[in-house]
């Protein structure tokens, strides 16, 4: 036998409402590629491609940092990319360099040695070699108003890396003909292996390739006495990771940073100038840092250094039409919460943190203007 329906009380008014509750959730449904990051690369592009939009904004000036090199497909027609693996069919993609001697020297102590021994001796004798190289890579090749008296082993100025590797190679792994009282630092004394055609290796500083020395010789009856160079750093293992980075072309990118890479005396063909010139002097106004090449483990550190730079080059600019108060710039981070950290520890919490000029315009992204 059917139950009889049962009769309950309506609101007639609220019931002709529940389409605004249904075209509500279906809003959220269809944003929640957003909500959850789901596509959050396509949106961010749907917006760069508005705010770079000449006819709207004339003055648009954008950078970009992907991660993930996800940018330039969607950007390509109002970008120039720059990358580490630029493909040259694409007039539009650059290659992508860093050069190390912009890093400070914490970054580039990181990058480079890695972990030294914790006396602060290797890393105090390395600190004192850089400056006195940059002080006389300034004497080579002067750069308008910058003062060697007033650079420090942070400044920006070209030193050739590969040099001062090799003079610490030699120093850490060499050995010396100490018979009849020699003087170990006269290389004269020093005990090189020879090659089959009698040649010396005395190594190549400019191709990262190290020397080789003949091993300890203490023997009572043979005259010839060999023993090893004084005050060494123990920083062997150091040494031979960075040579080992030097010589592969995953690294090229910051230790051969193409026209920014110096020579043994410390010269460049560009300068620093140049470089924040080709990232916002472009004719386009969206500029891609495609910086998925880079080693995960140094990521933190390269992207500090580009941050730096930008806000560098804005700040000393900031009074001409180029600098950032006439004309600011929109700095958009992806997976920025992987290298700005609450506690000031990474490397890229420089930037948004310096002088609290830098105000967040949107989520991963900063606008930065003087």
């Amino acid at each position: 036998m059917p139950r009889p329906a049962i009769r309950v009380a309506v609101d007639r008014r609220l019931y002709r409402l529940r389409n605004l509750v249904e075209r509500c959730f279906n809003k959220l449904k269809n944003a929640r590629r957003v909500a959850t990051r789901y596509d959050k690369s396509t949106t961010v592009a749907g917006l760069l491609n508005v705010l770079s939009d000449e006819r709207r904004f004339p003055s648009a000036r954008i950078v970009v940092l992907d991660l993930h090199g996800e940018y330039g497909k969607a950007l390509g027609d109002r970008a120039n990319i720059f990358k580490i693996s630029p493909d040259a069919r694409n007039a539009n993609e650059h290659r992508l360099c860093i050069p190390f001697w912009a890093l400070s020297f914490d970054e580039l102590m990181r990058v480079t040695f890695g972990s030294l021994p914790p006396d602060g001796k290797a890393r105090n004798i390395i600190l004192e070699q850089i400056l006195e190289a940059k002080i006389a890579s300034l004497t080579a090749q002067p750069i308008a108003g910058v003062d060697s008296a007033s650079i420090t082993a942070d400044s920006p100025v070209p030193f050739s890396l590969n040099k001062l590797w090799h003079d610490l190679y030699c120093r850490e792994f060499g050995t010396y003909l100490s018979a009849g009282g020699a003087n170990p630092s006269d290389q004269a004394t020093w005990a090189y292996e020879c090659d089959p055609l009698g040649a010396k290796i005395v190594g190549d500083a400019h191709a990262a390739v190290p020397p080789r020395f003949r091993k300890v010789k203490n023997v009572a009856a043979d005259p010839e006495k060999i023993n090893w160079l004084p005050d060494v750093l123990n920083i062997r293992g150091p040494l031979e990771a960075l040579g080992a980075r030097l010589r592969v072309a995953r690294y090229d990118f910051l230790l051969k940073a193409g026209d920014w890479h110096p020579e043994l005396d410390g010269t460049t063909t560009k300068t620093l100038a140049d470089l924040v010139g080709q990232w916002l002097g472009s004719d386009k106004p969206i500029t891609i840092l495609d910086l998925s090449g880079i080693p995960s483990t140094v990521t933190n550190d390269i992207i500090g250094n580009i941050l730096r730079v930008l806000y560098d080059g804005l700040f000393w600019a900031r009074n001409l039409s180029e600098g950032g108060r006439e004309r600011p710039l929109l700095v958009v981070m992806e997976e920025a919460h992987s290298y700005l950290g609450d506690n000031g520890s990474s490397a890229g919490c420089l930037l948004p943190r310096q002088n609290g000029r830098q105000r967040p315009l949107l989520n991963n992204a900063a606008c930065i203007r003087q």
